[in-house]
């Protein structure tokens, strides 16, 4: 709901209700013998948010939730969480957190002995911190992105080692976020300027005309409330590195 509380409030990264129901359909898709889902989610707004609509989603797909937990941001231990999820009896656990928390709570479950639950990461912890912090236990974890760091292309190598070189560390999630914003308010101005006039709404009117912009972090269209519509990639994470899986094409109804 954020981009739609102004005009001039404008949003690069993509909607929950994009996301949420996107990981719950591949899910359903992914793992047609496992109906029993669990949600682990941080108690924020942005984790109740992707914890409703997943639901939601799920429900529609035909999984069955048989649990749903909470947890506050930088929480340390997590068994007691875990040992009442696990009574439930899912196939398939869901963490829906930023990386530190996402990476320490899955190490948890592994550390439990809990070896045959299959782990379902939500993309706001997709980031080379995930993988640091959580180790060898993510591995077989999936999560999604919306968008894919094609290393084929040699302006994406270019950037992303421009950015390592400047930030000391792997690209991350929010890079191409960044740097998409600040391009397009970039664009924005100089065709704002070309028109002779600078003034707020000249800018904010040439942002709301963005359109096809070729970002790193997928292609740019604003809608009509001020953010984007994203098609989302499923990763697996397989010896310390994300794999892509597959781009939205499902079909599911």
């Amino acid at each position: 709901d954020l981009a739609a509380m102004n005009e001039y409030i404008f949003g690069v990264a993509g909607r929950q209700d994009g996301e949420a129901p996107f990981l719950a359909e591949y899910q359903a898709q992914k793992y047609l013998g496992s109906k029993n889902s669990a949600v682990v989610y941080v108690n924020n707004d942005w984790g109740v948010t992707v914890k409703d609509l997943f639901v939601a989603r799920a429900e529609e797909c035909g999984l069955n939730i048989v649990a749903v937990e909470q947890f506050m941001e930088g929480e340390k231990d997590y068994n007691a969480l875990l040992t009442k999820i696990r009574q439930s009896n899912p196939d398939t656990i869901n963490v829906i957190s930023q990386a530190a928390d996402a990476a320490l709570l899955c190490k948890q479950i592994r550390q439990l002995g809990w070896n045959d639950v299959n782990i379902s990461i939500s993309g706001g912890a997709f980031s080379p911190q995930l993988i640091q912090l959580g180790g060898e236990e993510l591995n077989g974890a999936y999560i999604d992105a919306p968008f894919y760091l094609d290393e084929s292309n040699p302006e994406v190598v270019e950037f992303m080692e421009e950015f390592e070189k400047r930030a000391g560390y792997p690209t991350t999630t929010h890079a191409p976020y960044t740097y998409d914003a600040m391009m397009i308010l970039f664009e924005a101005i100089k065709r704002a300027d070309d028109a002779g006039s600078l003034d707020r709404k000249t800018v904010r009117d040439e942002l709301a005309a963005t359109k096809d912009y070729p970002g790193y972090a997928g292609n740019i269209t604003f809608t009509e409330a001020g953010d984007v519509h994203k098609q989302y990639v499923i990763f697996e994470i397989k010896d310390g590195e994300f794999v892509r899986v597959t781009d939205y094409d499902f079909g599911l109804k």
